[in-house]
């Protein structure tokens, strides 16, 4: 498999059936909004927040603050077409998913397609709540290196809270329980999850032109976002494994996401931007900490 949507591809199919496509985006907005929201009203760390969820009518994916408090705010026009890049997502992962577990057979193009539109969406929501509660928005930085650092670990957060949000929607969470009956090794799940965030990615890379330049490229935030390994492992191992068996446990969730990721792209010059985001990734710490952004930081401040 490999990954073969293009930007053309997207307004093409868009103006196909641009009814259709306005309609069911308004449907799964307002579904993943009304979600996120119960979310942010329920969740204990977040309680003492007051974000408020909007929409633009613009294709900005964002978050700030006003006079009433903090906002996400997420652009009509850039949903739309993350709802036609998840059918057009959907057209070519389900052959994959159906050939490496028969429990997915009666799963269609359409129910998956609305299924990765769910988890896009929430991890974009995820991403910028990681902006306002690691404290970037009130820090207000003007430098490429530390807004760039902001990028990442908004992109880990999300990926991590993203694994552990599958289970919010129903058929987010019969999918990836029932994948490959293999819930408890966590194997396939782990793939599954990197089968679906290599396509996150790649939306970001189409749309990368619409997204600001202190953002990394979208194929090396994919690598940055292996920073949630380890929260991640937390989540798919038994408590109290010894730091040893920990560390082999977090190579092999590593490892899966790798192997996932080069099915999606399997060219081989990503092995490139691996290399070149993990010498990024080795300053990451080090401009976070000269940053002093943890002062700042909402939740997490013993991180």
């Amino acid at each position: 498999c490999k990954m073969n949507i293009t930007k053309e591809k997207i307004l093409e199919k868009y103006k196909s059936n641009e009814q259709n496509f306005n309609k069911k985006t308004e449907e799964l907005r307002e579904y993943v909004f009304d979600n996120f929201s119960d979310f942010l009203k329920n969740e204990e760390s977040l309680k003492k927040f007051d974000i408020s969820l909007e929409t633009n009518y613009g294709a900005r994916l964002y978050s700030s603050f006003n006079d009433n408090g903090y906002f996400i705010s997420l652009g009509y026009q850039s949903m739309k077409y993350l709802l036609v890049f998840s059918e057009l997502a959907s057209e070519e992962l389900l052959p994959i998913i159906k050939n490496e577990d028969s429990n997915s057979n009666n799963l269609s193009e359409l129910e998956l397609r609305d299924i990765l539109f769910k988890i896009f969406l929430t991890t974009i929501f995820l991403h910028e709540l990681a902006h306002i509660v690691y404290g970037h928005i009130d820090y207000n930085s003007t430098e490429t290196d530390i807004r760039k650092a902001f990028e990442s670990e908004a992109d880990a957060f999300s990926t991590q809270l993203m694994f552990a949000y599958l289970d919010k929607y129903e058929d987010v969470r019969e999918l990836f329980a029932n994948y490959c009956n293999d819930y408890s090794s966590a194997s396939s799940l782990l793939r599954l999850f990197g089968y679906v965030e290599s396509y996150y990615f790649g939306f970001l890379s189409i749309i990368s032109k619409e997204i600001s330049d202190f953002h990394p490229s979208p194929i090396k935030r994919r690598f940055c976002s292996m920073a949630a390994s380890e929260e991640i492992t937390k989540l798919v191992t038994p408590k109290g494994l010894s730091e040893e068996k920990f560390k082999i446990a977090k190579a092999r969730v590593i490892n899966i996401f790798i192997q996932a990721f080069h099915k999606i792209y399997p060219e081989k010059e990503y092995y490139i931007d691996m290399i070149e985001t993990a010498e990024y990734m080795s300053n990451l710490d080090k401009i976070l900490r000269n940053s002093n952004i943890k002062s700042f930081y909402k939740i997490g401040k013993d991180r």
